[in-house]
């Protein structure tokens, strides 16, 4: 069960780095490895994207891989819904009915 719990801790830590990378940026065109390394929210990403590969490991520590990583797989659904929710960022309605599909086979794999 605590495998169950670090690999859903995993998915929202993965996920929010991603987020948080996306947001740190900005709109900014023009990619520079110096000034991501001096911005505070894209470091912060970082570290925790890096907790979440502790938890990752813990995870995989404690439970199969046929459990671990179809839970993981939600953090690909997580910045989707950062970005449309908080961003604020368009989505057509067969976007939502893709993520809706993506999201039933994630938990399909992980239940059966």
């Amino acid at each position: 069960m605590l495998g169950v719990i670090l690999s859903l801790a995993t998915a929202l830590l993965f996920g929010a780095s991603v987020a948080i990378f996306k947001h740190s940026m900005g709109k900014h065109k023009k990619f520079s490895i110096k000034d991501i390394a001096r911005n505070r929210k894209w470091l912060a990403g970082l570290v925790i994207g890096l907790i979440g590969v502790v938890t990752y490991v813990f995870a995989m520590a404690m439970s199969p891989l046929t459990t671990v990583q179809p839970i993981i797989s939600f953090s690909m659904v997580i910045p989707i819904m950062v970005g449309a929710f908080i961003f604020k960022e368009k989505m057509e309605g067969w976007r939502w009915l893709l993520v809706a599909v993506l999201a039933a086979g994630i938990i399909l794999v992980a239940l059966f």
